[in-house]
Protein backbone atom coordinates (compact mmCIF):
# COMPACT_ATOMS: atom_id res chain seq x y z
CA UNK A 1 0.00 0.00 0.00
CA UNK A 2 1.40 3.35 -1.03
CA UNK A 3 2.59 5.58 1.74
CA UNK A 4 0.91 8.67 0.62
CA UNK A 5 -2.74 7.15 0.07
CA UNK A 6 -5.49 9.74 0.87
CA UNK A 7 -7.45 6.86 2.27
CA UNK A 8 -5.22 3.74 4.00
CA UNK A 9 -7.36 0.34 4.41
CA UNK A 10 -7.37 0.70 8.06
CA UNK A 11 -8.88 4.62 7.86
CA UNK A 12 -11.70 3.65 5.59
CA UNK A 13 -12.66 0.66 7.77
CA UNK A 14 -12.83 2.95 10.80
CA UNK A 15 -14.48 5.47 8.23
CA UNK A 16 -17.10 2.59 7.16
CA UNK A 17 -17.41 1.94 11.12
CA UNK A 18 -17.90 5.48 12.19
CA UNK A 19 -20.38 6.56 9.75
CA UNK A 20 -22.68 3.37 10.36
CA UNK A 21 -22.70 3.82 13.90
CA UNK A 22 -23.11 7.24 14.35
CA UNK A 23 -26.56 6.92 12.26
CA UNK A 24 -29.92 7.52 13.45
CA UNK A 25 -30.53 3.72 13.14
CA UNK A 26 -27.14 2.29 13.56
CA UNK A 27 -25.96 -0.13 11.60
CA UNK A 28 -24.53 -3.46 13.27
CA UNK A 29 -20.44 -3.76 12.87
CA UNK A 30 -21.12 -7.33 11.50
CA UNK A 31 -23.03 -5.88 8.63
CA UNK A 32 -20.20 -3.57 7.83
CA UNK A 33 -17.63 -6.48 8.36
CA UNK A 34 -19.87 -8.32 5.58
CA UNK A 35 -19.78 -5.67 3.15
CA UNK A 36 -16.16 -5.20 3.23
CA UNK A 37 -16.34 -8.56 2.55
CA UNK A 38 -18.22 -9.21 -0.17
CA UNK A 39 -16.91 -5.66 -2.24
CA UNK A 40 -13.30 -6.34 -1.72
CA UNK A 41 -12.76 -9.46 -3.95
CA UNK A 42 -9.84 -10.72 -5.95
CA UNK A 43 -7.72 -7.00 -5.27
CA UNK A 44 -10.67 -5.10 -6.22
CA UNK A 45 -13.18 -2.41 -4.71
CA UNK A 46 -16.60 -2.48 -5.52
CA UNK A 47 -19.07 -0.09 -4.89
CA UNK A 48 -18.77 2.65 -2.42
CA UNK A 49 -18.88 4.16 1.25
CA UNK A 50 -22.58 5.60 0.67
CA UNK A 51 -23.52 2.26 -0.24
CA UNK A 52 -22.27 0.23 3.01
CA UNK A 53 -23.89 3.60 4.59
CA UNK A 54 -27.07 3.32 3.07
CA UNK A 55 -27.64 -0.23 4.18
CA UNK A 56 -26.92 -1.51 0.61
CA UNK A 57 -24.91 -5.13 0.82
CA UNK A 58 -26.07 -7.33 -2.36
CA UNK A 59 -22.37 -7.95 -3.44
CA UNK A 60 -23.69 -8.47 -7.36
CA UNK A 61 -24.64 -4.55 -7.77
CA UNK A 62 -20.70 -4.12 -8.60
CA UNK A 63 -20.00 -0.89 -9.67
CA UNK A 64 -17.24 0.59 -11.20
CA UNK A 65 -13.93 -0.74 -10.09
CA UNK A 66 -10.27 0.69 -10.09
CA UNK A 67 -7.96 -1.76 -11.42
CA UNK A 68 -4.92 0.96 -9.93
CA UNK A 69 -2.25 -0.95 -7.73
CA UNK A 70 -2.93 1.51 -4.75
CA UNK A 71 -6.78 0.26 -4.98
CA UNK A 72 -5.73 -3.31 -4.88
CA UNK A 73 -3.52 -3.23 -2.11
CA UNK A 74 -6.22 -1.31 -0.03
CA UNK A 75 -9.27 -3.58 -0.83
CA UNK A 76 -6.61 -6.78 -0.30
CA UNK A 77 -5.71 -4.72 3.60
CA UNK A 78 -9.50 -3.90 4.00
CA UNK A 79 -10.37 -7.72 3.56
CA UNK A 80 -7.60 -8.78 5.70
CA UNK A 81 -8.70 -6.39 8.85
CA UNK A 82 -12.03 -7.68 8.52
CA UNK A 83 -10.84 -11.11 9.04
CA UNK A 84 -8.19 -10.16 11.61
CA UNK A 85 -8.48 -10.15 15.44
CA UNK A 86 -8.10 -6.64 16.00
CA UNK A 87 -11.53 -6.10 14.02
CA UNK A 88 -12.97 -5.55 17.43
CA UNK A 89 -10.71 -2.88 18.75
CA UNK A 90 -11.50 -1.65 15.39
CA UNK A 91 -15.31 -1.25 16.53
CA UNK A 92 -14.26 -0.17 19.76
CA UNK A 93 -11.84 2.73 18.26
CA UNK A 94 -15.10 3.75 16.16
CA UNK A 95 -17.57 4.04 18.84
CA UNK A 96 -15.23 6.39 21.01
CA UNK A 97 -14.59 8.34 18.18
CA UNK A 98 -18.29 8.66 17.66
CA UNK A 99 -18.70 9.02 21.81
CA UNK A 100 -16.24 11.62 21.81
CA UNK A 101 -16.91 13.62 18.76
CA UNK A 102 -20.82 13.66 20.02
CA UNK A 103 -19.83 14.10 23.83
CA UNK A 104 -18.01 17.31 24.01
CA UNK A 105 -19.06 19.33 21.00
CA UNK A 106 -15.55 18.92 18.90
CA UNK A 107 -16.13 19.68 15.18
CA UNK A 108 -13.52 16.92 14.22
CA UNK A 109 -14.08 18.26 10.44
CA UNK A 110 -13.46 22.00 10.99
CA UNK A 111 -9.91 20.77 12.93
CA UNK A 112 -9.26 18.97 9.75
CA UNK A 113 -9.84 21.92 7.61
CA UNK A 114 -7.48 24.24 9.98
CA UNK A 115 -4.76 21.25 9.96
CA UNK A 116 -4.85 21.32 6.17
CA UNK A 117 -4.85 24.93 6.21
CA UNK A 118 -1.47 25.32 8.35
CA UNK A 119 -0.07 21.71 6.16
CA UNK A 120 -0.84 24.32 3.05
CA UNK A 121 0.81 26.98 4.44
CA UNK A 122 3.95 25.32 5.53
CA UNK A 123 4.31 24.22 2.14
CA UNK A 124 3.70 26.52 -0.45
CA UNK A 125 4.37 29.91 1.20
CA UNK A 126 7.50 31.22 1.81
CA UNK A 127 9.54 30.45 5.09
CA UNK A 128 10.35 32.94 7.43
CA UNK A 129 13.10 33.85 8.40
CA UNK A 130 16.53 34.18 6.51
CA UNK A 131 17.20 31.83 3.00
CA UNK A 132 18.53 28.99 3.02
CA UNK A 133 19.77 26.77 0.54
CA UNK A 134 17.26 25.55 -1.92
CA UNK A 135 17.57 22.02 -1.56
CA UNK A 136 17.13 22.43 2.39
CA UNK A 137 14.39 24.74 1.46
CA UNK A 138 12.63 22.17 -0.37
CA UNK A 139 13.45 19.46 2.07
CA UNK A 140 12.11 21.33 4.81
CA UNK A 141 8.84 21.21 3.07
CA UNK A 142 9.26 17.89 2.00
CA UNK A 143 9.57 17.19 6.34
CA UNK A 144 6.62 19.77 7.28
CA UNK A 145 4.29 17.77 4.50
CA UNK A 146 5.25 14.77 6.33
CA UNK A 147 4.44 15.84 9.87
CA UNK A 148 1.43 17.48 8.84
CA UNK A 149 0.20 14.37 6.95
CA UNK A 150 0.68 12.08 9.96
CA UNK A 151 -1.44 14.30 11.99
CA UNK A 152 -4.44 14.55 9.73
CA UNK A 153 -3.99 10.79 9.09
CA UNK A 154 -4.09 10.19 12.52
CA UNK A 155 -7.73 9.08 13.66
CA UNK A 156 -7.65 10.18 17.06
CA UNK A 157 -7.57 13.83 16.22
CA UNK A 158 -4.86 14.53 18.31
CA UNK A 159 -3.10 17.89 17.92
CA UNK A 160 0.44 16.31 17.68
CA UNK A 161 2.56 13.39 16.50
CA UNK A 162 5.68 11.27 17.45
CA UNK A 163 8.14 10.89 15.23
CA UNK A 164 12.08 10.84 15.26
CA UNK A 165 14.07 11.76 13.20
CA UNK A 166 15.67 8.60 11.87
CA UNK A 167 11.75 7.97 10.57
CA UNK A 168 11.62 11.12 8.54
CA UNK A 169 14.97 10.48 6.98
CA UNK A 170 13.77 6.65 5.93
CA UNK A 171 10.65 8.30 4.29
CA UNK A 172 12.29 11.23 2.44
CA UNK A 173 15.07 8.47 1.78
CA UNK A 174 18.10 10.57 3.62
CA UNK A 175 20.33 9.96 6.55
CA UNK A 176 19.57 11.16 10.29
CA UNK A 177 21.55 14.38 9.87
CA UNK A 178 20.17 15.34 6.78
CA UNK A 179 16.15 14.43 8.01
CA UNK A 180 17.20 16.46 11.61
CA UNK A 181 18.98 19.79 9.60
CA UNK A 182 15.33 20.13 7.70
CA UNK A 183 13.56 19.63 11.00
CA UNK A 184 15.84 22.32 12.71
CA UNK A 185 14.69 24.88 9.80
CA UNK A 186 10.76 24.35 10.46
CA UNK A 187 11.60 24.50 14.47
CA UNK A 188 14.08 27.88 13.91
CA UNK A 189 11.66 29.78 11.95
CA UNK A 190 8.51 28.46 14.14
CA UNK A 191 6.39 26.27 12.01
CA UNK A 192 6.15 23.03 14.41
CA UNK A 193 7.46 22.80 18.00
CA UNK A 194 8.85 19.94 19.79
CA UNK A 195 8.20 19.91 23.37
CA UNK A 196 10.37 18.45 25.97
CA UNK A 197 12.40 17.51 22.43
CA UNK A 198 15.53 15.38 23.43
CA UNK A 199 18.61 14.40 21.24
CA UNK A 200 18.16 10.61 19.92
CA UNK A 201 14.43 9.96 21.30
CA UNK A 202 11.24 10.36 19.01
CA UNK A 203 9.42 13.48 19.24
CA UNK A 204 6.40 14.81 19.86
CA UNK A 205 5.35 17.38 17.22
CA UNK A 206 3.14 20.45 17.02
CA UNK A 207 1.99 22.18 13.63
CA UNK A 208 2.02 25.71 14.30
CA UNK A 209 -1.30 27.69 13.57
CA UNK A 210 -0.44 30.84 10.79
CA UNK A 211 -0.82 34.34 11.99
CA UNK A 212 -1.46 37.76 10.66
CA UNK A 213 -0.27 38.02 6.36
CA UNK A 214 0.57 34.29 6.43
CA UNK A 215 -3.09 33.18 7.52
CA UNK A 216 -4.80 35.71 5.48
CA UNK A 217 -3.14 34.20 2.62
CA UNK A 218 -3.65 30.39 3.81
CA UNK A 219 -7.61 31.29 4.16
CA UNK A 220 -7.08 31.39 0.27
CA UNK A 221 -6.77 27.95 -0.03
CA UNK A 222 -9.83 26.62 1.83
CA UNK A 223 -11.27 25.37 -1.23
CA UNK A 224 -8.18 22.95 -0.63
CA UNK A 225 -7.99 22.46 2.47
CA UNK A 226 -11.42 21.31 2.87
CA UNK A 227 -11.37 18.58 -0.09
CA UNK A 228 -8.07 17.44 1.84
CA UNK A 229 -9.40 14.36 2.70
CA UNK A 230 -11.54 13.33 0.49
CA UNK A 231 -11.24 10.28 -1.40
CA UNK A 232 -12.26 11.89 -4.46
CA UNK A 233 -8.11 13.33 -4.15
CA UNK A 234 -7.95 16.97 -4.80
CA UNK A 235 -5.05 17.78 -7.02
CA UNK A 236 -2.75 19.43 -4.81
CA UNK A 237 -3.29 17.02 -1.66
CA UNK A 238 -2.33 14.20 -3.96
CA UNK A 239 0.83 15.88 -5.53
CA UNK A 240 1.15 16.89 -1.65
CA UNK A 241 1.06 13.20 0.11
CA UNK A 242 3.13 11.58 -2.90
CA UNK A 243 5.79 13.37 -1.36
CA UNK A 244 7.11 9.98 0.56
CA UNK A 245 6.80 7.58 -2.49
CA UNK A 246 9.75 5.84 -3.63
CA UNK A 247 9.34 7.13 -6.87
CA UNK A 248 10.55 10.96 -5.44
CA UNK A 249 12.57 9.75 -2.91
CA UNK A 250 14.24 6.22 -3.62
CA UNK A 251 15.46 7.45 -6.98
CA UNK A 252 18.75 8.15 -9.15
CA UNK A 253 16.36 10.41 -11.20
CA UNK A 254 13.92 11.50 -9.48
CA UNK A 255 13.63 14.00 -6.70
CA UNK A 256 12.04 15.75 -4.04
CA UNK A 257 12.74 19.16 -6.60
CA UNK A 258 10.97 17.12 -9.27
CA UNK A 259 8.01 17.11 -6.74
CA UNK A 260 8.36 20.51 -5.50
CA UNK A 261 8.15 22.02 -8.80
CA UNK A 262 5.24 19.46 -9.36
CA UNK A 263 3.56 20.61 -6.49
CA UNK A 264 3.93 24.43 -6.75
CA UNK A 265 2.77 24.71 -10.45
CA UNK A 266 -0.43 22.11 -9.62
CA UNK A 267 -0.99 24.77 -6.59
CA UNK A 268 -0.20 27.90 -9.06
CA UNK A 269 2.75 28.68 -6.79
CA UNK A 270 5.81 30.56 -8.19
CA UNK A 271 8.44 27.65 -7.70
CA UNK A 272 10.68 30.72 -6.42
CA UNK A 273 9.19 30.26 -3.05
CA UNK A 274 10.99 26.88 -2.87
CA UNK A 275 14.45 28.59 -3.94
CA UNK A 276 14.41 27.20 -7.37
CA UNK A 277 15.45 29.21 -9.81
CA UNK A 278 14.16 30.01 -13.38
CA UNK A 279 17.23 28.29 -15.03
CA UNK A 280 16.54 25.26 -12.65
CA UNK A 281 12.80 25.19 -12.92
CA UNK A 282 12.97 25.30 -16.70
CA UNK A 283 15.21 22.20 -16.61
CA UNK A 284 13.08 19.82 -14.20
CA UNK A 285 9.69 20.87 -15.91
CA UNK A 286 11.60 19.81 -19.15
CA UNK A 287 12.67 16.40 -17.46
CA UNK A 288 8.86 16.04 -15.80
CA UNK A 289 7.49 16.47 -19.18
CA UNK A 290 9.20 14.32 -21.57
CA UNK A 291 11.14 11.60 -19.45
CA UNK A 292 8.33 11.22 -16.84
CA UNK A 293 5.36 12.14 -18.86
CA UNK A 294 4.08 14.55 -16.01
CA UNK A 295 2.82 17.58 -17.09
CA UNK A 296 1.42 19.76 -14.60
CA UNK A 297 -2.50 20.03 -14.27
CA UNK A 298 -3.04 16.99 -16.75
CA UNK A 299 -1.07 14.14 -15.06
CA UNK A 300 -2.64 14.61 -11.65
CA UNK A 301 -5.34 11.88 -11.98
CA UNK A 302 -2.84 9.61 -13.20
CA UNK A 303 0.03 10.49 -10.61
CA UNK A 304 0.04 7.68 -8.62
CA UNK A 305 -0.08 5.06 -11.69
CA UNK A 306 2.93 6.68 -12.82
CA UNK A 307 4.95 6.55 -9.81
CA UNK A 308 3.99 3.13 -9.16
CA UNK A 309 5.38 2.69 -12.66
CA UNK A 310 8.66 4.59 -11.97
CA UNK A 311 9.21 2.63 -9.11
CA UNK A 312 8.81 -0.80 -10.23
CA UNK A 313 11.37 0.13 -13.08
CA UNK A 314 15.22 -0.83 -12.40
CA UNK A 315 15.67 2.22 -14.79
CA UNK A 316 14.48 4.50 -12.25
CA UNK A 317 15.80 2.83 -9.54
CA UNK A 318 19.12 3.16 -7.23
CA UNK A 319 22.23 1.18 -6.18
CA UNK A 320 22.29 -1.03 -3.24
CA UNK A 321 24.93 0.78 -1.07
CA UNK A 322 25.31 -2.14 1.23
CA UNK A 323 25.11 -4.83 -1.86
CA UNK A 324 26.15 -2.54 -5.02
CA UNK A 325 23.55 -4.05 -6.95
CA UNK A 326 21.12 -2.38 -8.94
CA UNK A 327 17.36 -2.46 -7.60
CA UNK A 328 13.87 -0.20 -8.05
CA UNK A 329 13.01 2.65 -6.07
CA UNK A 330 10.22 0.90 -4.41
CA UNK A 331 12.62 -2.16 -2.91
CA UNK A 332 15.46 0.26 -1.92
CA UNK A 333 12.75 2.05 0.22
CA UNK A 334 11.90 -0.91 1.40
CA UNK A 335 14.94 -1.99 2.72
CA UNK A 336 15.61 1.26 4.41
CA UNK A 337 12.50 1.30 6.48
CA UNK A 338 12.99 -2.23 7.59
CA UNK A 339 16.86 -1.34 8.99
CA UNK A 340 14.46 2.16 10.48
CA UNK A 341 11.78 -0.65 12.03
CA UNK A 342 14.76 -3.06 12.95
CA UNK A 343 16.68 -0.10 14.19
CA UNK A 344 13.57 1.32 16.32
CA UNK A 345 12.94 -1.71 17.69
CA UNK A 346 16.56 -2.34 18.94
CA UNK A 347 16.02 1.24 20.98
CA UNK A 348 12.77 0.38 22.26
CA UNK A 349 13.99 -2.83 23.98
CA UNK A 350 16.85 -0.98 24.96
CA UNK A 351 14.86 2.11 26.50
CA UNK A 352 12.54 -0.30 28.16
CA UNK A 353 15.29 -2.03 29.18
CA UNK A 354 16.99 1.50 30.83
CA UNK A 355 13.36 1.68 32.33
CA UNK A 356 13.42 -1.88 34.00
CA UNK A 357 16.78 -1.36 35.39
CA UNK A 358 16.08 2.30 36.79
CA UNK A 359 13.06 0.63 38.88
CA UNK A 360 14.71 -1.81 39.99
CA UNK A 361 17.24 0.25 40.80
CA UNK A 362 15.13 2.61 42.70
CA UNK A 363 13.42 -0.65 44.35
CA UNK A 364 16.78 -1.95 45.72
CA UNK A 365 17.64 1.57 46.96
CA UNK A 366 14.30 1.53 48.82
CA UNK A 367 15.30 -2.00 50.54
CA UNK A 368 18.90 -0.96 51.77
CA UNK A 369 17.17 2.43 53.57
CA UNK A 370 14.49 0.43 54.99
CA UNK A 371 17.95 -1.27 57.04
CA UNK A 372 20.08 1.70 57.05
CA UNK A 373 18.04 4.79 57.12
CA UNK A 374 19.80 7.91 56.28
CA UNK A 375 20.80 9.90 59.33
CA UNK A 376 19.90 13.51 59.45
CA UNK A 377 22.26 15.72 57.67
CA UNK A 378 24.96 17.32 59.72
CA UNK A 379 24.85 20.25 56.91
CA UNK A 380 21.91 21.93 58.73
CA UNK A 381 20.51 22.52 61.80
CA UNK A 382 21.97 22.93 65.29
CA UNK A 383 25.75 23.32 65.89
CA UNK A 384 25.61 21.78 68.93
CA UNK A 385 24.53 17.99 67.38
CA UNK A 386 26.58 18.63 63.98
CA UNK A 387 29.55 16.97 64.85
CA UNK A 388 27.03 14.06 66.47
CA UNK A 389 25.09 13.60 62.72
CA UNK A 390 28.88 13.47 60.79
CA UNK A 391 29.66 10.71 62.78
CA UNK A 392 26.62 9.23 62.36
CA UNK A 393 26.53 9.92 58.60
CA UNK A 394 30.32 8.61 58.50
CA UNK A 395 29.37 5.33 60.40
CA UNK A 396 26.49 5.09 57.98
CA UNK A 397 28.13 5.29 54.71
CA UNK A 398 30.91 2.57 56.36
CA UNK A 399 28.10 0.06 57.61
CA UNK A 400 26.44 0.37 53.95
CA UNK A 401 30.16 -0.21 51.81
CA UNK A 402 30.65 -3.40 53.81
CA UNK A 403 27.35 -4.80 53.17
CA UNK A 404 27.74 -3.98 49.87
CA UNK A 405 31.92 -5.08 49.49
CA UNK A 406 30.30 -8.52 51.25
CA UNK A 407 27.98 -8.80 48.55
CA UNK A 408 30.22 -8.58 45.97
CA UNK A 409 27.59 -7.29 43.19
CA UNK A 410 28.09 -6.61 39.30
CA UNK A 411 29.25 -3.16 38.33
CA UNK A 412 26.33 -3.01 36.43
CA UNK A 413 24.71 -3.35 39.85
CA UNK A 414 26.62 -0.81 41.50
CA UNK A 415 25.80 1.23 38.87
CA UNK A 416 22.07 0.50 38.80
CA UNK A 417 22.14 1.77 42.62
CA UNK A 418 24.30 4.45 42.48
CA UNK A 419 22.32 7.03 41.12
CA UNK A 420 18.95 6.81 43.17
CA UNK A 421 21.03 6.41 46.24
CA UNK A 422 22.86 9.46 45.48
CA UNK A 423 18.92 11.36 44.66
CA UNK A 424 17.79 10.03 48.04
CA UNK A 425 20.71 12.00 50.06
CA UNK A 426 20.20 14.76 47.97
CA UNK A 427 16.50 14.43 49.04
CA UNK A 428 17.35 14.25 52.81
CA UNK A 429 19.18 17.67 52.69
CA UNK A 430 22.94 16.27 51.78
CA UNK A 431 24.68 18.95 49.37
CA UNK A 432 25.32 17.02 46.03
CA UNK A 433 29.11 17.18 45.55
CA UNK A 434 29.27 15.63 49.01
CA UNK A 435 26.28 12.87 48.03
CA UNK A 436 28.29 11.57 45.15
CA UNK A 437 31.35 11.43 47.38
CA UNK A 438 29.50 9.24 49.58
CA UNK A 439 27.82 6.51 47.35
CA UNK A 440 31.19 6.64 44.74
CA UNK A 441 32.65 5.25 48.40
CA UNK A 442 30.27 3.12 48.99
CA UNK A 443 29.78 1.45 45.94
CA UNK A 444 33.79 1.08 45.59
CA UNK A 445 35.68 -2.11 46.19
CA UNK A 446 38.49 -0.70 48.15
CA UNK A 447 38.18 -2.09 51.84
CA UNK A 448 40.86 -0.20 53.81
CA UNK A 449 39.75 3.07 53.52
CA UNK A 450 37.31 4.96 55.76
CA UNK A 451 34.70 7.22 54.76
CA UNK A 452 36.83 10.40 56.49
CA UNK A 453 39.59 9.62 54.14
CA UNK A 454 37.62 9.03 51.05
CA UNK A 455 35.96 12.35 52.05
CA UNK A 456 39.38 14.16 52.46
CA UNK A 457 40.90 12.95 49.32
CA UNK A 458 37.63 14.08 47.24
CA UNK A 459 37.80 17.29 49.14
CA UNK A 460 41.64 17.78 47.84
CA UNK A 461 42.06 16.25 44.53
CA UNK A 462 38.72 17.29 42.77
CA UNK A 463 36.00 20.69 43.36
CA UNK A 464 37.56 23.05 45.97
CA UNK A 465 33.59 23.35 46.83
CA UNK A 466 33.55 19.87 47.76
CA UNK A 467 32.06 19.65 51.48
CA UNK A 468 34.45 17.43 54.17
CA UNK A 469 34.52 17.40 57.65
CA UNK A 470 37.29 20.45 57.42
CA UNK A 471 34.92 22.13 54.71
CA UNK A 472 31.77 22.41 55.80
CA UNK A 473 28.65 25.04 54.81
CA UNK A 474 27.55 27.16 58.41
CA UNK A 475 25.20 25.67 60.36
CA UNK A 476 22.53 27.38 62.12
CA UNK A 477 22.87 28.70 65.67
CA UNK A 478 21.13 27.68 68.57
Amino acid sequence: MLAYSSGSAERRVLALLTKGIDREVPLPSEAIRLWILSRCVDGYMFGSVSDAIGGRHDPNEHQGHSRSRRSRDIAYEMRSLANSEGWGQLVASARERVISSSGDGRDVRADSVDLARRILAGVLMELPGDPVQVRTNVGARAAFALIGMAMLDDERGWDSVIMSFARVGAELGVERRAASSWVKVLEDRGLVTRPRAQAFVASRFRVRKPSGKRLKRAQEWDGIAVAFGDDAVEPVALVLRSVTHPAWTYSDKLGLMHWALLLATTANVDPAVFGIKPKVQKRLHAELKSEYEMVPGVVVPYLGEILDRLADDFAYGTKDKATGERITARVAKERAMTAYAEQAAMNKAAAEAATEMKKEGYATVTKLLEQFPIPRTPFEGKISTRDGRQRESLAWGEALHRLILDGSPSAEWRQMVARPLTGRLVKARYPRPFAEAVVSYIMSTEAAVTLDTWLSQASADDDPSMPSRQRRPAAQSD
